[in-house]
């Protein structure tokens, strides 16, 4: 074993044995609403001129804000692409004609959050917040499923015309 993996053997040994209360505190795992909403509420507060939230409390809400909104869009590129995949495969439907849709397809329209061009962090983190405080059951759930719904009752995509 390296020096370097010796030394990290003592912190996986402590994280493995403080069990679940520790690594939620660490950010590692028990990633609910709840605890997003208690990460972010100083950044709040310190928007509105009723807080003074430090440098690293404000960037933790924005990233973690940032990071979750990335992997929402993300992830459902990713179950699109494999939804057109299997529709090639198994619909024996014509595999480019449904890929160049795919490219069309505006990436918002897929997760179904459609945030105006220039909607700042501020505002993402200001929607989920109150929409927690108003459904205050949904702080137990995965922050990444009361995102989604948070975003889509506050941005949802126009329907297309016609339907």
């Amino acid at each position: 074993m390296t020096a370097r993996r010796t030394a990290f053997a003592p912190l996986i040994l402590a994280a493995l044995l403080a069990g679940p209360a520790a690594a939620q505190d660490a950010g590692t795992a028990g990633a609910t609403a709840g605890n997003w909403q208690r990460n972010c509420a100083v950044f709040l507060d310190t928007l509105a001129g009723r807080g003074n939230a430090s440098d690293a409390e404000i960037s933790y809400c924005i990233g973690q804000t940032e990071g979750i909104v990335g992997a929402l869009r993300t992830g459902s590129q990713i179950g699109a692409l494999a939804f057109a995949g299997l529709l090639t495969v198994e619909a024996g439907m014509n595999e480019q004609a449904v890929f160049d849709l795919f490219k069309r397809v505006d990436q918002d329209r897929l997760l179904g959050i459609c945030m105006p061009a220039g909607t700042q962090t501020a505002a993402q983190i200001e929607t989920v917040y109150r929409y927690i405080d108003r459904q205050p059951a949904k702080r137990n759930l995965p922050v990444t499923a009361v995102f989604f719904e948070a975003l889509q009752e506050r941005f949802p995509c126009p329907k297309p015309e016609g339907k």
